[in-house]
C-alpha cells in the first residue's frame, strides 16, 4: 500500500527526481511482495521483517540506502560512474538511473533473495 507521506514528500521534489523515485517506488510495490512502504527519519522507504531499503533527494542527488557496502557492490561493477557510499547509491541528473538493479538490490535488502 503507498502512503500518503510518501506522496507528499513526493510532489515535493524535482519533476525528474520523482519520476525517478516513483518509478523505484513503483517497482517494489510490483516486484517485493510483503514490503511496507514507510517514512522514516523524513525519508520514504521500504520495510519487512526489520530490514528496511530508503531512498531520499539531497541537495545534488538522489540516494537509495540498502545500509551494506556488499549489496551496492554490483551497482558499483555495472555502473563505475555512480557515486557508491559504504551502503548506498548516489545518482545525480544528469547519470542513468538504473532502477532494475536496484530493484535487485533492494530484494536482497528487504530478505526477498
Amino acid at each position: 500500500m503507498m502512503s500518503k507521506e510518501v506522496d507528499a514528500y513526493l510532489a515535493g521534489i524535482p519533476e525528474l527526481r520523482r519520476q525517478r523515485l516513483q518509478a523505484f517506488r513503483c517497482a517494489v510495490h510490483i516486484n517485493l511482495p510483503g514490503v511496507k512502504e514507510t517514512m522514516t527519519y523524513k525519508m520514504p522507504g521500504f520495510e519487512r521483517e526489520g530490514r528496511w531499503v530508503a531512498m531520499a533527494n539531497q541537495k545534488q542527488y538522489l540516494a537509495i540506502y540498502f545500509c551494506s557496502a556488499e549489496l551496492v557492490e554490483p551497482v558499483r561493477k555495472a555502473h563505475p560512474e555512480l557515486s557508491i557510499g559504504v551502503g548506498c547509491v548516489r545518482v545525480k541528473d544528469r547519470q542513468a538511473f538504473p532502477v532494475d538493479l536496484l530493484i535487485s538490490c533492494a530484494a536482497q535488502a528487504l530478505g526477498l533473495t
